[in-house]
């Protein structure tokens, strides 16, 4: 099964998203942490 263009695009989307929440949750949890 392929993914049609745009699920991949959505996709790439919710993951980018989802990693910079990680980094923003880390960045509040360690007040050092230097970004």
């Amino acid at each position: 099964m392929r993914f049609k263009e745009d699920e991949t695009i959505e996709l790439k989307k919710s993951l980018t998203a989802l990693k910079e929440g990680l980094i923003s949750i880390s960045a509040i949890l360690n007040p050092d942490f230097d970004s």
